[in-house]
């Protein structure tokens, strides 16, 4: 059954995938937004590090009729990709450019 490859996928554990989500949300929204300095970045990388540590510990408990938390488990995953290769890339990119020229506080 489709199922049996899911639940080998499942555990218990002490985050839960909504909790991790939240908090990965605030990282770029406080560290990564237009005007953003060196040290903020460092620390949203430094941040993202600890929440993908972590990613091994989110709840994945199957419910009756679907697997929620598997979705946001594997959605979580992404969005840390995601969230790690935009504060990298923001911290390699040094230049500023249009209206935003001399705003970035670097």
């Amino acid at each position: 059954m489709a199922n049996e490859g899911l639940d080998d996928l499942t555990r218990d554990a002490d985050v839960p995938a909504p909790l991790a989500q939240h908090v990965l949300r605030t990282i770029p929204w406080d560290q990564v937004g237009v005007v953003r300095q060196d040290d903020g970045l460092a620390r949203a990388i430094d941040r993202i590090e600890e929440l993908e540590a972590v990613l091994d510990e989110v709840e994945v408990q199957p419910d009756a009729q679907r697997h929620g938390d598997l979705a946001g488990a594997l959605k979580l995953r992404g969005a840390l990709l995601l969230a790690r290769a935009t504060a990298t890339a923001a911290r390699t990119k040094t230049e500023t450019r249009g209206a935003s020229n001399g705003a970035a506080g670097r």
